[in-house]
């Protein structure tokens, strides 16, 4: 099995990771899918399919580095598409967790060419770089929005570790960062055309909606194809519906 179509993916029962796995599993790519329960229904669907494995662990913020590091070691590409079910669901700092194991098992071995990692986060978390041009009083309103919200908070926190601790010149991870703007479940529509954006446009107003097959296609896109990944590496694109009239 080649390194470079072998992808780990994490929150594969969720409502864009089950549509991440199921575009991947379509496309030929062999995918190891860290789940808490293999019993889960979202992956009944998918278990006979020979490019698929699947691995149990019920907590994955106790693992240790060490024992991350063997999930790792023989993939190219991780995606993480983890977030909260419920309001107040734990571990309030599932994403963060999540995302700092990655690091620390990446720098633990220091592969020769860099993993790459994409993320999952939303609109409504500022990119430190490409959004501090924002108005104060919206900056202000958003700070207040994240502060309150459990989910929120995790993603903020992720993206300041992201952004402080792995930098564009890291030569063991590369990351980017999706921020949708609001879920569409619609389904029967397949996947349809949708746009990509470098900077936030208005996070909780006026905002647009994305399908959650099209956010599932850009992930698949960023892991597949090496030039689409290297214009996003180290950004955090929005990506919305086409049809959706955003104010940039």
């Amino acid at each position: 099995m080649s390194l470079e179509n072998k992808i780990l993916l994490l929150g594969a029962t969720g409502r864009v990771g089950r549509q991440v796995l199921e575009q991947l599993l379509v496309k030929g790519n062999h995918v190891k899918a860290i789940v808490r329960s293999k019993d889960s229904e979202f992956l009944k669907p998918f278990l006979a399919m020979p490019n698929l494995l699947l691995i149990e662990e019920k907590n994955l913020s106790s693992l240790k580095v060490e024992d991350f590091s063997k999930y790792i070691e023989d993939v190219e590409t991780v995606i993480c598409t983890l977030g909260h079910a419920k309001w107040n669901s734990q571990p309030k700092s599932l994403v963060l967790d999540a995302t700092r194991l990655i690091h620390l098992s990446v720098e633990h071995l220091k592969p020769s060419t860099p993993k790459k990692l994409i993320m999952l986060g939303t609109s409504g978390i500022l990119n430190p770089e490409s959004d501090r041009n924002m108005g104060l009083g919206e900056k202000i309103l958003i700070s207040s929005i994240t502060y309150c919200v459990p989910q929120l908070q995790d993603s903020k926190d992720c993206v300041d570790y992201i952004s402080k601790t792995i930098t564009k010149e890291n030569q063991h991870l590369q990351w980017t960062i999706v921020r949708p703007t609001g879920f569409l479940e619609q389904y029967e529509d397949g996947i349809t055309e949708y746009k990509t954006l470098e900077k936030t446009v208005y996070p909780f107003y006026n905002n647009g909606v994305v399908r959650i097959k099209n956010i599932a296609n850009f992930f698949v896109e960023l892991a597949e194809k090496s030039e689409l990944f290297e214009t996003w590496k180290g950004k955090m694109p929005i990506i919305a519906d086409a049809d959706q009239k955003l104010y940039n």
